[in-house]
């Protein structure tokens, strides 16, 4: 009886640890330390084993996060920060987000008491419940301007905090986003965010400074608003952004209020709870707010802001991939630069200001002083999928080794990258080039059999003839090859404009493939004895007959009319 039970109790506890790696690892594979899942093509980070609390910090020192990894011969893109990836990994000092990820899931990076420095990369949109809670050792956070959710209790008690700058990406943060944050002492908020939810910077006692920045009107609810009307009474400066045109019911009553708009918000009654603080205004617009209304009633108004800072553009067209540079002056001179779009679905924009256009839809692109996110100036962008392409010709005549120059436009007049095609390549062959290199718009004639074509191949786009560029900075050179029509046709590389089309004959009387005078020959030739072999090749002005007009035609080809 013994020995059964002892034989149960083996075969029970054999059956047990068969299931024991089943219960003990959820992720499917590790690579280079950090624990994946597959989510088709992509893979979410994630913890080792089957919770977050089977194994104590795993994750230490620094962390850099890869946008691929390769497992068993594929390749996978991370795309996603799972939930709990790195919750309590007390051992955490820093990690880098890279660009490919989009989502920082919830109690991410929950109590990562040692954490004191995160790199998150431009493409994260939402930033999870809890993501950074607790997270003591942060001393600054850069969300990027890819972010529109800032999740309930996101940054809670990071206590290390000291400021924070919310891009103008953002249009919601959660319940409790920065409640208890302590240390922190101000806070920049955009006109993009629609909601603050309750409580978002409750007990943050040392909060005393606001800044609101974005781009037109700043229409402040208190009931969408709750977590900034909590903490009105106690702020002693506010910082008015440059952008801002006007202000409503805040009930601000601070010490010091910095107005950067170069012409006085429009405000209400309620703007203001009392006027008894000093209004900083620029120096040049002390006349406009003495007259303006509300701003007026400030007993204390000097004019002794000089930051500022212009773009050369303040709006554009571009469409999908094309590309604008902006340039910015600034003052004080030589002031570091912070470049961001609030809708990178639409335009994004580098650190030196060019901006890419990345889909239909438009946004704003700004530029920042870093050393005072008050002071912007802003450029609207405009991305159209769709164009419309023209030639200044819908059809022509040219012979054979004979070349014509056409100019191109688009609408809208945008960057754009050209791409022509031909029919029938043994009719006729066409290439973009630059329109500053090209010959007179008209025809060329040449004596030897392929010189056009060399001469096509010598004035090409550097590029190979497709450099995004406006269409009026292109050329389309087309030399024809032999007798017989084709239809050339210019668009853009994505296809996706409507295109231009140019109807094509190419004359060629003899055959030789090249137009000569002897051409000429043989067509009095033709004419004279009703010579049936050139009969298909004859007709010069395609009007169904051979007649002298056809010679006519055929000398003002020669003679490139």
């Amino acid at each position: 009886m013994r020995y059964l039970i002892n034989k149960l109790t083996k075969l029970a506890l054999l059956a047990l640890a068969a299931m024991l790696p089943q219960l003990a690892i959820a992720h499917d594979f590790q690579v280079g330390g950090i624990y994946y899942n597959i989510n088709g093509n992509e893979a979410t980070v994630t913890y080792r084993g089957s919770s977050y609390y089977d194994y104590s910090n795993e994750y230490t020192g620094a962390v850099n996060i890869p946008s691929s990894v390769t497992y068993n011969g594929t390749t996978y893109s991370v795309t996603t920060i799972g939930n709990y990836a790195f919750r309590e990994c007390s051992g955490l000092t820093s990690v880098t987000i890279p660009n490919s990820v989009t989502t920082i899931g919830g109690d991410a990076f929950y109590f990562c008491t040692g954490l004191t420095s995160v790199t998150i990369g431009n493409s994260v949109t939402t930033i999870g419940n809890g993501a950074f809670y607790e997270c003591r050792g942060l001393t600054s956070v850069t969300i990027p301007n890819s972010v529109t959710t800032i999740g309930s209790g996101a940054f809670s008690r990071c206590s290390g905090l000291t400021s924070v700058t919310i891009p103008n990406s953002v249009t919601s943060i959660g319940d409790a986003a920065f409640a208890y944050c302590r240390g922190l002492t101000s806070v920049t908020i955009p006109n993009s965010v629609t909601t603050i939810g309750y409580e978002a910077f409750s007990y943050c006692s040392g909060l005393t400074s606001v800044t609101l920045t974005g781009k037109g009107a700043w229409n402040y609810n208190s009931s969408s608003h709750k977590g900034l009307a909590s903490i009105i009474s106690q702020l002693k400066t506010i910082n008015i952004g440059s952008g801002i045109t006007s202000l409503r019911n805040f009930g601000f009553a601070p010490d010091v209020v910095n107005c950067y708009a170069a012409t006085p918000p429009s405000c209400s009654s309620g703007t203001f709870s009392n006027y008894n603080g000093a209004l900083h205004v620029p120096q040049a617009s002390m006349a406009s707010y003495f007259m303006a209304d509300y701003w007026q009633n400030f007993n204390n108004m000097v004019n002794d802001l000089t930051d500022k800072i212009t773009l050369d553009i303040t709006t554009a067209n571009l469409i999908q991939w094309g590309t604008l540079s902006l340039a910015a002056v600034a003052d004080p001179e030589g002031s570091n630069i912070l470049w961001a779009s609030n809708n990178p679905a639409v335009a994004t924009v580098d650190e030196n200001g060019v901006v890419t256009a990345a889909g239909e839809g438009e946004c704003d692109i700004f530029a920042t002083l870093a050393s005072n996110p008050a002071v912007y100036a802003s450029c609207h962008v405009i991305v159209n999928v769709n164009v419309t392409l023209a030639l200044n010709l819908d059809n022509a005549i040219i012979g054979a080794n004979q070349a014509l120059t056409v100019y191109p436009t688009c609408s809208p007049d945008v960057p754009v990258e050209l791409v022509v095609t031909t029919s029938d390549p043994s009719v006729a062959v066409a290439r973009v080039i630059n329109r500053i290199n090209a010959p007179a718009a008209g025809l060329m004639q040449f004596a030897e059999d392929g010189k056009a074509l060399a001469m096509m191949e010598e004035i090409a786009a550097p590029s190979g003839s497709k450099a995004p560029a406006l269409a009026s900075e292109k050329a389309i050179m087309i030399v024809g090859v032999q007798n017989g029509t084709a239809t050339i046709t210019v668009t853009t590389a994505d296809g996706k404009a409507t295109p231009a089309v140019l109807e094509l004959r190419v004359v060629d009387v003899n055959g030789d493939r090249v137009l000569t005078s002897s051409d000429i020959t043989q067509l009095y030739s033709y004419l004279l004895s009703s010579d049936e072999t050139y009969a298909a090749t004859s007709d010069v002005n395609g009007d169904g007959n051979i007649t002298a007009a056809d010679i006519t035609a055929l000398y003002n080809l020669l003679l490139g009319n």
